[in-house]
């Protein structure tokens, strides 16, 4: 067998991009008057070096993971106003980042198998790493409502309205399992909230307007269901499911339900809507594409944080309620 020649041109691997933790030193005035005093104050951020050659850098917490608003600056000004701290990265940083996926990791598994208080013990562990771990607080409010934990899960539909993470392109995917399980769990104002600020931002998604009418369907709200049902098809004109609502309020009130809410809106109060009138989306249709979120997203992406290693999952087994 002959050997290949070799073709003389040195090939180069590709660059793997910087993450490593650096610091920087703030001064701040604490106390009043004769009093006050300055502190001395060190902060440390998860730096990640960009495709532009520019840095992202993010404030971290006590524990050592990667918290806050990002920011983007240039390799001058981390250089000038930023100190490289190598050890750290490795020896506190990782070993955080890897409990925390693995603690999201299992609270995904355990919930998929519907065993909700195994999964919430270990979205607590991620929380208690992380309190403000986007993805462990969608999932930590699901397991409440499908354990009927309804005044827990109103806390943490409270807490994810608060959150601007929440309609992150990233969570996509939980964000719609969060609202398909407040409807299902009879959370009917706090789903028409949730999609309501998300309709405002992003006003031309059809989805978003029919599960507000979804929703609506079972308060009895005729008037959000048809505003929302309109919306819907005027974005989308063969919606199929919003299609077949308004044809189903059409015939209800027996003639077009436009016009009644213009000339008579008593005549169309208690209407009675049934279960049955609204078809079922599913999942599917609540989590279709939705322009609220950027579209280069992975499919199955659920908001896995980008400096965490892969995780491989062991058979362990469920823990038992005492």
């Amino acid at each position: 067998m002959s050997t290949p020649k070799s073709s003389g041109i040195a090939i180069t691997p590709p660059k793997e991009p910087m993450i490593g933790v650096f610091s920087s030193e703030r001064i701040t005035r604490v106390g009043f008057g004769a009093t006050s005093s300055k502190v001395k104050e060190t902060i440390y951020y998860l730096v990640r070096e960009l495709e532009d050659g520019d840095y992202e850098t993010q404030p971290m917490n006590s524990n050592w993971l990667p918290i806050g608003i990002k920011a983007v600056i240039g390799k001058e000004q981390l250089l000038k106003q930023y100190m490289p701290e190598p050890e750290l990265y490795a020896k506190n940083v990782l070993p955080q980042l890897s409990a925390l996926r693995k603690a999201l990791a299992w609270g995904d598994k355990y919930r998929q198998q519907n065993n909700y208080f195994s999964a919430e013990m270990e979205y607590t562990k991620a929380l208690n790493l992380d309190e403000d771990n986007i993805r462990a607080t969608f999932g930590i409010g699901i397991c409440f409502i499908e354990r009927n934990d309804m005044e827990k899960a109103v806390k943490v539909f409270q807490k994810l309205m608060a959150m601007e993470a929440t309609y992150a392109a990233e969570h996509k995917h939980m964000f719609n399992e969060f609202g398909i399980a407040l409807r299902k769990g009879k959370m009917y104002d706090q789903a028409i909230e949730y999609y309501e600020r998300a309709v405002v931002l992003a006003p031309d998604d059809e989805n978003l307007h029919f599960n507000i009418a979804r929703a609506a369907f079972h308060k009895d709200d005729v008037r959000k269901v048809y505003r929302h049902v309109s919306a819907c098809l005027k974005i989308n004109p063969a919606h199929e499911n919003a299609l077949q609502v308004k044809a189903y309020l059409d015939r209800k009130v027996g003639r077009n339900v436009s016009a009644v809410l213009q000339e008579a809106p008593e005549e169309i109060s208690g209407v009675g809507i049934p279960e049955q009138a609204v078809p079922d989306q599913g999942k599917r249709s609540d989590s279709s594409a939705n322009p609220l979120f950027s579209p280069g997203a992975k499919k199955g992406d659920s908001g896995a944080n980008p400096y965490q290693p892969a995780v491989t999952l062991t058979t362990r087994q469920p823990q038992k309620k005492k």
